[in-house]
């Protein structure tokens, strides 16, 4: 019954045009959303798991073409802007589902996505499993943030790193 609301959810998401009503209607299916909160159309992945894992703080804005994965949890702070194409990955699976080889040497995680207050994740960037991103970061179009971000910085580059301070 949970997948299926879920499933449901996704599909109302998805048909929903307006991001301020897109937002509202995350709330009402279980994630916790701020006021003022801007979500584009884009992709939700591993929402069979719910929404509850997901919080969007007030005046958050998530562009078109972001890809927010559910299965771990995702926390974006008030203020932050996630621009077109960015993916935040809450997991780390090498194919547990299927046994795959590699996995002794990689163990599966949920260590989930922390983003603070007043950040900007660039058009293309990638943020992985178990990074934290402080206050007024951030992060250049295309990068790779593959490890925990100090705040009031800027970040950039294949894997993300110290670009200036704020």
């Amino acid at each position: 019954m949970r997948k299926a609301i879920c499933v449901l959810g996704v599909a109302v998401l998805w048909l929903c045009p307006h991001p301020r009503l897109r937002a509202r209607l995350l709330g009402l299916f279980g994630a916790d959303v701020g006021d003022g909160a801007r979500v584009h159309r884009g992709l939700l992945l591993n929402a069979e798991h719910g929404f509850s894992r997901l919080r969007i703080g007030a005046g958050v804005y998530v562009g078109p073409g972001v890809t927010l994965d559910l299965c771990g949890s995702l926390s974006l702070g008030a203020r932050t802007t996630v621009s077109t194409g960015a993916i935040l990955l809450t997991h780390t699976d090498a194919g547990s589902s299927h046994r795959n080889a590699v996995l002794d040497a990689f163990p599966p995680s949920t260590d989930g996505i922390v983003i603070g207050e007043d950040c900007w994740i660039g058009a293309g960037a990638l943020v992985l499993d178990g990074c934290s991103l402080g206050s007024r970061c951030v992060v250049g179009a295309g990068a790779v943030v593959t490890k925990p971000l100090s705040g009031s910085a800027v970040f950039g580059g294949v894997p993300a790193r110290f670009l200036r301070a704020l």
